[in-house]
């Protein structure tokens, strides 16, 4: 079986009962701009396996619903704690698809926005930035409704807190590789955070298509 079906079959049952915002799509995207990525870092030099960088995505968020505050440590031991699962991984997965599992689960372990460490490899630096997605400002309030509020929560709340999180002199890390790729549309999505105006209208195009 392709490496990919492969991780679609063992991770679907986990994110199936994830919340809206980390269903079983978000994965999938995400495999998918990793790839993208590390092609992209591999002709930069990094020599990153594409195996390891698609295992990384399609686990980053296999236990959300355990809790979103300790889901990446959560998912690093669910990988490297020696149970019925991370057999599965390291003596099975790892070895039919050439994977170590070390950067693997770091990359688990390292992918959240707020993860101000170094990267243990450059699969976390893929995996991480991969995760932010291209700028896209209406997909920040979509996923930041779905995943905090279920769409039901007033607009200061919701554009306060993704200022907080995704404006100019946020939390949220952007790990250098991103940068490189998506400096440009960066800068605009972050003005347009702003911009208390424009928060408004996004707020309310992203009501209108929940």
């Amino acid at each position: 079986m392709h490496l990919h079906d492969t991780l679609i079959t063992l991770i679907r049952p986990f994110y199936a009962i994830n919340d809206p915002a980390h269903q079983l799509d978000h994965a999938i995207e995400v495999m998918t701009e990793s790839i993208q990525l590390a092609g992209s870092a591999n002709r930069e030099g990094a020599g990153v396996r594409l195996s390891e960088v698609a295992a990384a995505a399609a686990f980053h968020d296999i236990l959300v619903s355990n809790g979103r505050e300790h889901h990446h440590l959560d998912g690093y031991n669910l990988l490297m704690d020696g149970g019925p699962f991370s057999i599965l991984f390291t003596d099975i997965l790892c070895k039919d698809y050439d994977i170590r599992p070390e950067p693997v689960a770091h990359a688990v372990l390292e992918h959240r926005a707020s993860y101000d460490g170094e990267y243990y490899s450059a699969v976390s630096e893929i995996v991480s930035s991969a995760d932010r997605g291209r700028p896209n400002l209406l997909k920040v309030f979509q996923r930041t409704m779905a995943n905090d509020y279920n769409g039901k929560i007033s607009s200061p709340v919701v554009t306060g807190d993704i200022r907080k999180k995704w404006g100019k002199g946020g939390y949220a890390r952007y790990p250098a590789l991103y940068q490189r790729h998506y400096a440009a549309e960066l800068s605009a999505m972050q003005d347009t955070i702003a911009d208390p105006y424009k928060m408004e209208i996004m707020y309310e195009a992203a009501v209108s298509i929940i």
